[in-house]
């Protein structure tokens, strides 16, 4: 996350450009984070997920709300 967070900062807020890179120790290029598909290895942007509460979590979180413990 932090990575991700710092890539934009990069993009969106360093006009000067990037104050440090992220170099592949492979093959010594200059490389960004990305995001890959854990099942079929395609990489993926914010557009292409969607976030899903898991079973039981939406009762975990009123549990929390009311103060009791999980």
């Amino acid at each position: 996350m932090l990575t991700t967070m710092r890539q934009w900062g990069d993009k969106h807020a360093a006009p000067d450009g990037p104050p440090l890179e992220l170099i592949h120790e492979r093959c010594g290029h200059v490389s960004d984070a990305r995001m890959i598909c854990s099942s079929c290895g395609e990489g993926i942007g914010p557009r292409d997920v969607r976030a899903m509460p898991v079973p039981g979590a939406v009762e975990r979180l009123i549990r929390t709300a009311e103060g009791a413990e999980l």
